[in-house]
């Protein structure tokens, strides 16, 4: 948040957003191979979905991502991990929540000389003090750009009025000996209920003998005048008052908000935005950096307006949109050659001592093609170094990783000017491959033919969520979901584990957009808070996907994500041994273990169940049982010794 006069009203944003594809020409292309399928259709879901969520309390923003294998996603952002409301899922496109707390405004702090650079404090001679983002041009004058909370007071301003840098306020800038320019123009904020803001933005009159366009020469230089859109998974880059030269990526395209400009205790005047981004990790910002300029990793091409940000995260309005409405462009520099940006979208893949990694191509190739890649790792996040080169293949194999060491890892780019920043991190446990033991028990084999609703003789109780998640039955000797949304149910006669294991056979698939379900250590299921971990499928036109969740007072925390093509007859298999949590698959013919991953939150026995969403898929067959114990006696006994009668 900018840091503000004592004679102003406490006010803290809570965030908005929704990204909006801009069209200014001189935009360059989006991620490479256009957006992700489905990506429109989420945000759909998420605009038909947005308001209602965001009325409930504790639920401060609404956005669409994309997931480690490059599907869409709905994220949820909450001020509490208890927040309640928080579907599973939304129209048949996975929800994943995000505790961000209160989200608030986000000033390098020294009176710099003449021009000044970007991305330093600045501030409302009488109201606050951010950060001056980018001077920007209409042609024939040149303006400084920040926020409206930074440079026009939360409309409160009179356009003439001075900006200073430093900002008056902690920074110690004075009228009229730090005055860099006059306030021309801002966005008003609007706070009638029922309307919607695109952005938290003002300019101000300047010159470029008072304005430069570069960053503090530990920043990473001037922007492009070229914009581009955001994309998820994207590397950025932004120098600010606070916090100086952070990197980060783009979690949310599509982000709904409300913004709380006036807390006292509770919200007092509030405010919802739409079509923002958000940013990630947390330490990208902090208050005093809104009004940086958001720009991509590599190529300096502007992405964003910073205006507000929270615990772990940080919310931008996309720059096209800010620059359309002041009718100004960058004034940066053209795109030139240079290293690559970073490589995006990096998995990692556990297996029996190795990691496979996989990864996207950099957006910007620094005006000459890509020569290779290069693979870093360590075993404690940000303490990566390197490891080995990849060559020109966007995958490499981790032959040298020891089972049961989680390993961090990032990779970089190179082309003829030198190497990228860093990637997104991830991460990945490898561990032996233990097939599971055959045969495997069945506890209910549904062969019945009609039972409605699922009981088997009442060793059944349905709706693991709360009691919302009713209906499952049996129909001509398969488990069968009655309605088109989710149907779970949990065997109550007996806890198995901590080590144990769920299984089910693929009767028929789900359907596209549709689910199985396997859960395991299931604590106080049939509540609205119960705990534990879950194997959910998603099936698509495409690749199929298979999830492993934690489930943490009903929300989930996606810990893996597999892409892998089911079929009927296929056996699928959650197995949790101490904190390892893997999924096998077995396909007629043998086991394969699709993927592996390390959580330590629930280690107690639980109760073991089961889940189909829709109206089109069947399970055949459903077990579980606890490691480590004897295989059941399947034989029959030999028949008596000698009979005799008197």
């Amino acid at each position: 948040m900018p840091t503000r006069s004592p004679l102003t009203v406490l006010f803290a944003l809570l965030l908005a957003a929704a990204f909006a594809s801009a069209s200014a020409s001189g935009q360059s292309a989006g991620p490479p191979g256009g957006s992700p399928p489905g990506l429109e259709q989420a945000i759909a879901v998420k605009e038909r979905n947005a308001e209602r969520l965001l009325d409930t309390p504790g639920i401060v923003g609404v956005g669409v991502g994309v997931n480690p294998a490059g599907k869409p996603v709905i994220h949820v952002y909450t001020e509490t991990q208890g927040t309640p409301g928080v579907p599973g899922s939304l129209e048949g496109f996975d929800v994943q929540r995000v505790v961000t707390g209160v989200l608030q405004p986000r000033a390098p702090t020294d009176r710099f000389p003449r021009p000044v650079p970007i991305g330093v404090s600045s501030g409302h001679y009488d109201f606050a003090t951010g950060t001056l983002g980018v001077r920007v041009t209409d042609g024939t004058n040149v303006y400084a750009l920040s926020n409206n909370h930074v440079f026009a007071a939360v409309n409160g301003a009179s356009i003439g009025d001075p900006i200073l840098q430093p900002g008056p306020i902690e920074d110690g800038g004075t009228d009229p000996a730090d005055r860099i320019g006059t306030l021309y123009d801002f966005q008003t904020i609007n706070f009638d209920t029922g309307s919607t803001n695109t952005m938290d933005a003002a300019i101000a009159l300047t010159s470029a003998s008072l304005v430069g366009t570069s960053t503090p020469p530990d920043g990473y230089g001037a922007p492009s005048s070229v914009t581009t859109a955001a994309f998820s998974g994207q590397g950025v880059q932004k120098y600010g008052r606070t916090t100086g030269f952070q990197l980060g990526s783009v979690v949310d395209t599509s982000l709904s908000v409300d913004v709380c400009y006036v807390y006292l205790i509770f919200c007092w005047q509030e405010a919802r935005f739409v079509n923002q981004i958000s940013v990630s990790p947390g330490t990208f910002s902090a208050g005093g950096d809104s009004g940086s300029l958001i720009v991509e990793q590599g190529s300096n091409q502007p992405v964003a307006l910073l205006f507000a940000g929270g615990d772990g995260l940080t919310i931008g309005s996309p720059i096209d949109t800010v620059l359309q409405r002041f009718g100004v462009t960058i004034d940066g520099a053209p795109l030139g050659d240079g290293p690559p940006s970073a490589p995006i979208a990096l998995s990692a893949l556990a297996g029996d001592g190795s990691v496979s990694l996989s990864w996207s191509p950099p957006t910007f190739d620094g005006g000459s093609p890509v020569t290779g890649y290069r693979v870093y790792r360590g075993t404690s996040p940000g303490a990566e170094s390197f490891l080995a080169d990849a060559g020109t293949s966007t995958s490499y194999v981790d032959g040298s990783a020891a089972n049961g060491t989680t390993y961090y890892y990032k990779v970089s780019a190179e082309n003829a000017n030198g190497e990228s920043a860093l990637s997104t991190g991830a991460s990945a446990t490898p561990s032996a491959l233990v097939p599971p033991d055959e045969p495997l028990p069945t506890l209910d084999d549904f062969d019945r033919g009609s039972e409605n609703p699922l009981s088997d003789g009442g060793r059944w109780s349905n709706a693991v969520n709360g009691g919302v998640e009713n209906g499952l039955y049996v129909s001509s000797n398969e488990l069968a979901c009655s309605v088109t949304t989710t149907c779970t149910a949990w065997r109550n006669d007996s806890q198995y584990g901590p080590d144990s294991e769920a299984w089910a056979r693929i009767g028929a698939l789900p359907g596209s957009g549709n689910a199985i379900r396997l859960y395991v250590r299931l604590q106080s299921p049939g509540t609205s808070g119960y705990d534990g971990y879950m194997l959910r499928t998603n099936q698509l036109a495409g690749t199929d996907e298979v999830f492993v969740e934690r489930i943490d007072n009903s929300s989930l925390a996606r810990l893996l994500t597999l892409n892998e093509e089911l079929a009927v007859g296929d056996v699928l298999l959650l197995r949790a041994e101490g904190t390892a949590i893997e999924v096998w698959r077995h396909d007629g013919s043998s086991w394969s273990r699709l993927g592996a991953v390390n959580d330590a939150t629930y280690g107690a026995a639980g109760y073991a169940g089961v889940g189909l969403r829709g109206t089109t898929g069947r399970l055949d067959d459903f077990g579980a049982r606890t490691m480590g114990l004897p295989p059941p006696d399947t034989e029959p006994p030999s028949a008596p010794g000698t009979l005799s009668a008197s």
